[in-house]
């Protein structure tokens, strides 16, 4: 394979949450603004080893499931972006120009819709990534501090979108996570 720098890839990148929709959908994507580090998505797989009674170690690898994770360190702590972290229904937020207020109650299953807009390879593509349904899995703590900026980092499960069925290339299968498309 030849070697090519431009898909040598480095670049901020611009990280959009919106409302879970199922199949091909449209939703309101909102920018999160600021973040303070990278967007870190991390595929898992765990394997069932099959052995027999012929060998000392495994014959076959089979997959037996799969978990993405995405970390996003949110620097821009607004309510809104604290409602998506503490999985409060919509209704506990209320917003105005200059600012809003935010209830605090039980979490709520809240599925959202991803996507990650960063620099792509050759000749200046933009590469976006996008999974269909994620839930908030957890947040760190909110720390607030005379020299420390209030960082919200969101861990997201992503889930497989059984509405969504085809991969873009005309292939057709139960459910994607997501997607990634460089253009």
């Amino acid at each position: 394979m030849a070697q090519t720098a431009a898909n040598v890839l480095i670049g901020a990148c611009t990280v959009s949450v919106g409302d879970y929709t199922t199949g091909t959908a449209t939703t309101a994507m909102v920018d999160v603004g600021h973040t303070n580090g990278p967007v870190e998505w991390t595929p898992a797989f765990t394997n069932t080893e099959v052995g027999s009674e012929q060998q000392m170690g495994p014959v076959k690898i089979v997959p037996a499931s799969q978990k993405i994770t995405v970390k996003v360190p949110m620097l821009e702590t607004n309510v809104s972006n604290l409602r998506i972290a503490l999985r409060q229904a919509s209704g506990m937020l209320a917003t105005t120009t200059s600012g809003g207020n935010l209830g605090i109650g039980n979490a709520v299953e809240q599925y959202h819709r991803l996507t990650f807009v960063a620099s792509g390879p050759v000749g200046g593509l933009a590469r976006t990534i996008t999974f269909w349904k994620a839930m908030v899995e957890g947040v760190g703590p909110l720390v607030m501090g005379k020299a420390v900026p209030t960082v919200a980092e969101i861990t997201f499960s992503c889930l497989a979108d059984t509405t969504q069925t085809t991969t873009g290339t005309g292939t057709s299968i139960n459910g994607l996570y997501g997607k990634y498309v460089d253009v």
